[in-house]
């Protein structure tokens, strides 16, 4: 069954005004965050990634929970491109028709998804993140699996071309025509560097959030991995 997360309702939340966009019944799930509707519309799960690894467990708890139901669909009527993937696909956030359950926390809540945002979407990321921490704590669902625990500098040389969560302790913050790069360890030609392009710099200036301010700092962060030098 559905677990039941009443605090976290999208449309109680504060973080983001997210508006009530349609009530449909699910008649496919054609990804482990994707549902079509009987109407034929297409959404996305948004704020969530699944690995791969769970995808099965992940539409086997969909299928359980929302198909042939029923459910709502909630976005921000202010985020422009960032409400439709480049198909033209709706992201939202559901909830089942009686707006107790919502769906995306209830799979973080049980290890099947990470929680997931960016600059463009980020509605509700600071509950499913609270959500995703509990259910690492209690090695709930994929938390329990060691190649998708968070990683540390020397094991995520071996996760190229994967998303991951890492944390470690930042050496020193470089800027180079406003892409700032957070390095952790003393030679950038071979450490992890996490890097912020100029518009995440921007964003997260104008919020009081200063880069720079993280040397020395231990951080969680999340993304694709790609080998540049290092990691």
């Amino acid at each position: 069954t559905a677990q039941q997360l009443a605090p976290y309702v999208p449309v109680q939340t504060s973080v983001s005004d997210l508006a009530e966009i349609d009530h449909a019944t699910v008649t496919e799930i054609l990804r482990p965050d994707m549902l079509r509707t009987a109407s034929g519309k297409i959404y996305i799960l948004d704020n969530i990634r699944v690995p791969r690894l769970y995808d099965a467990r992940a539409i086997t708890y969909l299928t359980d929970n929302v198909l042939n139901k029923k459910v709502i669909f909630y976005a921000n009527p202010n985020i422009g491109d960032g409400a439709v993937d480049r198909l033209g696909n709706h992201k939202a956030h559901v909830t089942s028709a009686d707006g107790q359950t919502w769906i995306q926390g209830a799979m973080v809540a049980q290890g099947l998804a990470w929680a997931d945002s960016s600059v463009e979407n980020r509605d509700l990321i600071k509950p499913l993140l609270a959500l995703e921490e509990t259910a690492r704590k209690e090695a709930k669902g994929f938390w329990s699996a060691p190649g998708l625990r968070v990683r540390t500098q020397k094991e995520l040389g071996k996760d190229i071309n994967s998303f991951q969560v890492f944390e470690g302790k930042v050496f020193d913050v470089a800027e180079n025509k406003g892409v700032f790069f957070l390095n952790f360890d003393k030679d950038w030609k071979t450490d992890t560097t996490l890097r912020a392009s100029y518009e995440t710099e921007k964003f997260f200036r104008t919020r009081a959030i200063y880069l720079r301010n993280y040397k020395n700092q231990t951080i969680r962060a999340r993304g694709w991995v790609r080998l540049e030098n290092g990691p």
